[in-house]
């Protein structure tokens, strides 16, 4: 099966359990990886798999002057020849920050 092509879908994200404005909930957040293999489908499926557990803690704020910017603008997702997603992400709280590389096995 060809792990590239036409309908393959990768998705990267952050996400956690409770629901809620991000900018508010207090919360263990995690980076998620969403895959499918017939994204050209009129109904597409998505495999859903943790790749990072407890990024940050608290909320996301993502609005300007917020008091908490730890996690900065920094999210990149990249599919490499094999099909396997290269995720980087920063992860940390207000006493730091840190950059963090993960590859899907």
């Amino acid at each position: 099966m060809d792990l590239i092509g036409p309908g393959l879908v990768d998705i990267a994200y952050y996400g956690t359990t409770p629901a809620g404005d991000p900018n508010s909930v207090n919360a263990t957040w995690n980076v998620y990886l969403a895959k499918s293999m017939n994204g050209l489908s009129g109904t597409p499926t998505f495999g859903v798999k943790k790749a990072v557990a407890a990024i940050h803690m608290g909320a996301i704020e993502s609005s300007n002057g917020s008091s908490d910017r730890s996690l900065l603008d920094f999210f990149q997702l990249a599919v490499d020849s094999s099909g396997n997603a290269n995720i980087v992400n920063t992860a940390g709280q207000q006493t730091g920050t840190d950059l963090f590389f993960v590859k899907e096995q």
